[in-house]
């Protein structure tokens, strides 16, 4: 039941964010009261005809520096190739052009996500565009942290929806994801 409710008002936020956000100037919050959620909206953009959400844990600082809390990105718009564009894999990024990776020179590997955790992220209804494993050093020379970020983009309307999300892939992390997938997808 508690999984519903977080499921409507996220959908609800979605909704409201992308039909209102003509009202609204770049880089101005969409919605200042918004629905108690796991995520907030820490910023709502547009670019073109693409809009932008940047969702973060509620009651939790939004660190771009603090690798447990990361935001997660919903890009909205109707044409794929600009969804596609404002994402920019890996251009300016060591992953895309939204989510950016604190202490980049600090990253040892980066590889492709194994066949293994892309099957734990499959969700109907949605496809996985990305998804790299990043590991950074530790001051001594050896592997640190491992964070892995995955982008899935549907296209089940009219209009395309990718979510682009980094964490630490721990059973919890895979359950918020899919939580958010579903609440945006439908």
């Amino acid at each position: 039941m508690m999984r519903h409710k977080f499921s409507l008002r996220l959908l609800v936020l979605f909704c409201s964010a992308f039909c209102s956000l003509p009202a609204f100037s770049n880089e101005q919050q969409c919605l200042p009261n918004m629905p108690k959620t796991k995520l907030e909206v820490f910023g709502c953009f547009q670019e073109g005809g693409v809009t932008i959400l940047k969702l973060a844990p509620r009651d939790q600082p939004t660190y771009d520096t603090n690798l447990e809390n990361l935001p997660t990105f919903i890009v909205m718009g109707k044409a794929f190739d600009e969804v596609l564009r404002v994402l920019g894999k890996g251009v300016h990024q060591p992953y895309n052009n939204l989510i950016k990776l604190p202490y980049p020179s600090a990253i040892i590997r980066i590889a492709e996500a194994s066949k293994a955790a892309r099957l734990k992220l499959a969700k109907e209804g949605w496809r996985l565009l990305d998804m790299k494993n990043f590991t950074y050093g530790k001051a001594d020379g050896t592997e640190g942290a491992d964070v892995t970020c995955s982008t899935f983009i549907s296209d089940s309307s009219d209009v395309f929806i990718a979510v682009s999300q980094c964490s630490s892939l721990y059973e919890e992390d895979i359950s918020k994801l899919k939580n958010i997938l579903g609440s945006v997808g439908h």
